[in-house]
């Protein structure tokens, strides 16, 4: 898991993908977190009660978050987290256009 800061900017009504790449996972989870701190996911399941909402496990070590229909409300910070001690953490700002 990297460190940085990625940007992904989508059209309001379109799909965002936010990038987590995690890499030796073994018996940790997941999260996916938005601006306000509430999580959407953990590992594969959606906890928010939000269909547009899902992670995408496409190979070993990537789980992305995928949203439809993105409202302009969207925009902000999300944190992938890893529930290690202490925490591994990789931020995404959403822009939305």
């Amino acid at each position: 898991m990297d460190n940085d800061v990625h940007n992904v900017t989508v059209i309001e009504g379109h799909e965002a993908i936010l990038p987590c790449v995690v890499n030796n996972l073994g018996r940790h989870q997941v999260i996916w977190q938005d601006k306000w701190k509430t999580v959407l996911t953990l590992n594969d399941r959606r906890i928010i009660d939000d269909e547009r909402f899902k992670v995408d496990n496409p190979r070993d070590g990537h789980w992305n978050l995928h949203f439809d229909k993105v409202k302009y409300g969207d925009q902000g910070l999300f944190i992938c987290q890893i529930n290690t001690d202490p925490p591994l953490i990789q931020t995404v700002i959403l822009s939305v256009i």
